[in-house]
Protein backbone atom coordinates (compact mmCIF):
# COMPACT_ATOMS: atom_id res chain seq x y z
CA UNK A 1 0.00 0.00 0.00
CA UNK A 2 1.29 3.46 -0.85
CA UNK A 3 2.07 5.81 2.04
CA UNK A 4 -0.21 8.77 2.58
CA UNK A 5 1.03 12.30 3.21
CA UNK A 6 4.48 13.25 4.47
CA UNK A 7 5.96 10.98 7.16
CA UNK A 8 7.32 13.65 9.50
CA UNK A 9 8.27 17.24 8.84
CA UNK A 10 11.76 16.52 7.48
CA UNK A 11 10.97 13.91 4.84
CA UNK A 12 8.76 13.90 1.81
CA UNK A 13 8.00 11.54 -0.99
CA UNK A 14 9.46 12.39 -4.37
CA UNK A 15 6.25 11.19 -6.02
CA UNK A 16 3.66 10.24 -3.38
CA UNK A 17 2.08 6.89 -4.07
CA UNK A 18 4.15 6.03 -7.13
CA UNK A 19 5.98 2.73 -6.78
CA UNK A 20 9.37 2.42 -8.43
CA UNK A 21 9.55 -1.37 -7.93
CA UNK A 22 6.73 -3.89 -7.69
CA UNK A 23 6.64 -7.16 -5.87
CA UNK A 24 5.40 -8.36 -2.52
CA UNK A 25 5.97 -4.84 -1.20
CA UNK A 26 6.49 -1.46 -2.82
CA UNK A 27 9.45 0.85 -2.29
CA UNK A 28 9.26 4.60 -2.68
CA UNK A 29 11.74 7.37 -3.38
CA UNK A 30 12.28 9.30 -0.16
CA UNK A 31 14.56 12.33 -0.01
CA UNK A 32 15.45 14.73 2.72
CA UNK A 33 13.97 18.18 2.18
CA UNK A 34 15.71 20.26 4.82
CA UNK A 35 19.17 21.76 4.97
CA UNK A 36 21.58 19.50 6.81
CA UNK A 37 24.85 20.28 8.64
CA UNK A 38 28.00 18.31 7.80
CA UNK A 39 30.44 17.36 10.60
CA UNK A 40 32.65 20.38 11.27
CA UNK A 41 35.81 20.82 13.36
CA UNK A 42 37.36 24.17 14.29
CA UNK A 43 40.91 24.31 15.64
CA UNK A 44 43.94 26.61 15.81
CA UNK A 45 47.52 26.36 14.69
CA UNK A 46 50.17 28.93 15.48
CA UNK A 47 49.20 31.12 12.51
CA UNK A 48 45.67 30.08 11.48
CA UNK A 49 42.18 29.18 12.59
CA UNK A 50 41.23 26.06 10.63
CA UNK A 51 37.67 25.04 9.83
CA UNK A 52 37.52 21.43 8.63
CA UNK A 53 34.29 20.12 7.08
CA UNK A 54 33.76 16.44 6.27
CA UNK A 55 31.85 16.36 2.98
CA UNK A 56 32.92 13.75 0.43
CA UNK A 57 31.62 13.58 -3.12
CA UNK A 58 31.85 17.29 -3.90
CA UNK A 59 33.42 19.47 -6.56
CA UNK A 60 34.98 22.87 -5.82
CA UNK A 61 32.17 24.69 -7.65
CA UNK A 62 29.59 23.05 -5.34
CA UNK A 63 30.73 25.17 -2.36
CA UNK A 64 29.79 28.72 -1.41
CA UNK A 65 31.98 30.20 1.34
CA UNK A 66 31.33 33.64 2.81
CA UNK A 67 32.63 35.62 5.77
CA UNK A 68 30.68 38.60 7.12
CA UNK A 69 30.61 40.12 10.60
CA UNK A 70 32.89 37.36 11.97
CA UNK A 71 30.45 34.68 10.77
CA UNK A 72 31.94 32.09 8.38
CA UNK A 73 29.25 30.34 6.34
CA UNK A 74 29.98 27.24 4.29
CA UNK A 75 27.04 26.15 2.16
CA UNK A 76 26.41 24.11 -0.93
CA UNK A 77 24.57 21.23 -2.45
CA UNK A 78 25.68 17.60 -2.63
CA UNK A 79 24.17 16.02 -5.71
CA UNK A 80 22.07 12.89 -5.48
CA UNK A 81 23.68 9.86 -7.11
CA UNK A 82 22.86 9.39 -10.78
CA UNK A 83 20.70 6.54 -11.93
CA UNK A 84 17.65 4.82 -10.63
CA UNK A 85 18.10 2.73 -7.53
CA UNK A 86 16.20 1.61 -4.50
CA UNK A 87 17.61 2.40 -1.07
CA UNK A 88 17.02 -0.07 1.71
CA UNK A 89 18.94 2.15 4.13
CA UNK A 90 19.98 5.77 3.52
CA UNK A 91 22.23 7.46 6.06
CA UNK A 92 24.30 9.64 3.73
CA UNK A 93 22.88 13.14 3.38
CA UNK A 94 22.33 14.72 -0.03
CA UNK A 95 20.91 18.05 -1.07
CA UNK A 96 21.47 21.48 0.45
CA UNK A 97 23.83 21.81 3.41
CA UNK A 98 25.08 24.68 5.56
CA UNK A 99 27.42 25.10 8.49
CA UNK A 100 28.17 28.35 10.31
CA UNK A 101 31.16 29.15 12.50
CA UNK A 102 31.50 32.26 14.67
CA UNK A 103 35.08 33.58 14.58
CA UNK A 104 35.84 35.23 17.93
CA UNK A 105 39.51 35.99 17.30
CA UNK A 106 40.99 38.92 15.45
CA UNK A 107 41.95 37.94 11.92
CA UNK A 108 44.99 39.00 9.94
CA UNK A 109 45.16 40.68 6.56
CA UNK A 110 46.48 37.63 4.69
CA UNK A 111 44.00 36.03 2.29
CA UNK A 112 41.64 33.30 3.48
CA UNK A 113 42.40 29.97 1.80
CA UNK A 114 40.05 27.07 1.08
CA UNK A 115 41.18 23.66 -0.17
CA UNK A 116 39.28 20.46 -0.80
CA UNK A 117 41.08 17.14 -0.49
CA UNK A 118 40.12 13.55 0.29
CA UNK A 119 36.53 14.46 1.14
CA UNK A 120 37.44 17.30 3.52
CA UNK A 121 37.10 21.05 2.98
CA UNK A 122 39.72 23.08 4.84
CA UNK A 123 39.21 26.83 5.33
CA UNK A 124 42.31 28.58 6.71
CA UNK A 125 41.72 31.96 8.34
CA UNK A 126 44.88 33.90 9.22
CA UNK A 127 45.24 35.05 12.82
CA UNK A 128 46.12 38.64 13.51
CA UNK A 129 49.68 39.20 14.60
CA UNK A 130 50.15 40.16 18.20
CA UNK A 131 51.30 43.73 18.61
CA UNK A 132 52.99 44.92 21.74
CA UNK A 133 51.78 48.36 22.73
CA UNK A 134 54.21 50.54 24.61
CA UNK A 135 52.96 52.64 27.48
CA UNK A 136 54.28 56.18 27.70
CA UNK A 137 54.31 58.31 30.79
CA UNK A 138 52.71 61.67 30.22
CA UNK A 139 54.65 64.68 31.41
CA UNK A 140 53.55 65.78 34.81
CA UNK A 141 52.39 69.37 34.89
CA UNK A 142 54.36 71.74 36.99
CA UNK A 143 52.45 71.89 40.24
CA UNK A 144 54.48 74.71 41.82
CA UNK A 145 52.20 77.68 42.16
Amino acid sequence: MAPQGIPGKNWGYEQPGQSIMGGEYDLYIVRMRRIWRPPTDVYETEDHIIVKVEIPGMRKEDFEITLADRQLVIAGHRRFPEGKCVYHNMEIHYGAFRTEVRIDRAMGDAPIEATYENGFLFVRLPKAEKHRIQVRVAKEEDQSS
